[in-house]
């Protein structure tokens, strides 16, 4: 479809102008689907449909088309030859991308790059770090950003041996040892961690998942059933209550930065009106953050790192993904199911030390205020 006009033909495809288009809705039913990958681009074509009279044809972005043949790339619709080749590719990159030589490409990387003056930005995902590096880096401040650098990586489960990618974390623990040794023979450590609302994260992370260079990794269960992604995101939130005593996100802090640097930052007393700590311990400086709170903390990121006019740009963020419809629609109806709400919100240790309970009580209402169920 050409906006500004039609004329010419594609591999045989007529380029139809927005006066034709017009004209073949009121004729015919026709669905319309958004080849762009830029949210803000598909939603400057939803907006150029509405204007000219286009607003009940049913739209698709080429992202949504595509992730629903995949995952439902089992079922038999699906032609054999696409299906074969795309679980063929789908396997071959979750390979590469969880082997062990990428994980240690890593570690490498962090180990030659690593000087005294740097900061390390070491967090669980999907709570905000990337914007953080954004900032950082883009005004000139050496960091290293990274998710696992563990040095004992054996999570306690509490019910049945549960964890999405254990074959990572069998990987990571071979060079816990170097990385923990590292860090303590630093001769100045500054590390920036966050945290965020569990289930605020979780969702984010599912959605973080759904596409990595072309490729839906995460483990949806493809079969022929009528796949619900809902019940697919409540699932991955179960997982995660069955890390730990707190669940996966928090027990993070024990299995990353306690198990390398021997700092329980459940010891230390949080400030849960500011949302953030600094905690200090021999070479180690930590500035431990509630994402909630990253805007207002600008300041206190500047000071820790003692980079002048610090200012936070937006990084990473689902509103600006090629995911961003589906995203948004998935955080406006899910309702998650209660026990998981119960979970984190009422009697979790580890989030009660970081939130407060009106901020509690906030989160119960946001994920309880829908009618669907999963």
């Amino acid at each position: 479809m050409n906006l500004c006009g039609g004329g010419g033909w594609i591999k045989g495809h007529k380029i139809l102008s927005i006066q034709e288009l017009v004209e073949i809705s009121k004729q015919e039913n026709i669905s319309i689907i958004v080849a762009m990958a830029n949210p803000s681009s598909v939603e400057q074509v939803l907006k150029t449909l509405e204007e000219c009279g286009i607003s009940d044809v049913d739209c698709y972005t080429y992202f949504a088309l595509k992730f629903t043949i995949e995952f439902h790339i089992n079922n038999y619709r699906i032609n054999d030859v696409y299906r074969k080749n795309f679980n063929r590719a789908k396997t071959a990159y979750v390979e590469y991308v969880w082997n062990e030589l990428n994980i240690m490409r890593k570690l490498n990387y962090l180990f030659s790059h690593m000087l005294y003056d740097s900061i390390l930005i070491w967090q669980p995902g999907k709570v905000g770090s990337s914007s953080v590096f954004r900032s950082l880096t883009e005004m000139g401040t050496r960091c290293i950003h990274i998710h696992h650098l563990a040095a004992n990586v054996n999570l306690n489960v509490r019910e049945n041996s549960i964890w999405d990618k254990p074959q990572l974390y069998q990987k990571l623990s071979k060079g816990g040892d170097i990385s923990s040794s590292f860090l303590h023979d630093s001769e100045k450590m500054k590390i920036i961690s966050l945290v965020r609302d569990p289930i605020e994260r979780s969702v984010s992370q599912y959605f973080q998942f759904f596409q990595i260079d072309g490729y839906f990794i995460y483990d949806a269960g493809y079969d022929d059933s009528d796949l619900n992604v809902y019940q697919k995101i409540a699932n991955h939130m179960e997982q995660g209550i069955k890390i730990g005593e707190c669940g996966s996100m928090f027990e993070w802090f024990n299995h990353e930065i306690k198990a390398a640097l021997d700092l329980d930052v459940y010891q230390h007393n949080f400030d849960k009106e500011r949302g953030y700590q600094i905690i200090r311990q021999n070479n180690v400086e930590l500035l431990l953050i509630k994402t909630e709170k990253l805007n207002d903390c600008q300041k206190v990121i500047e000071e820790f790192v003692e980079a002048k006019n610090f200012k936070l740009v937006n990084d990473n963020i689902g509103n600006q993904k090629p995911y961003k419809f589906v995203y948004d629609e998935i955080k406006k109806s899910i309702q998650i199911p209660e026990h998981i709400i119960n979970f984190y919100y009422k009697g979790n240790k580890a989030m009660d030390h970081f939130y407060t309970e009106e901020e509690k009580q906030n989160f119960i209402r946001k994920w309880t205020k829908n009618k669907i169920e999963v």
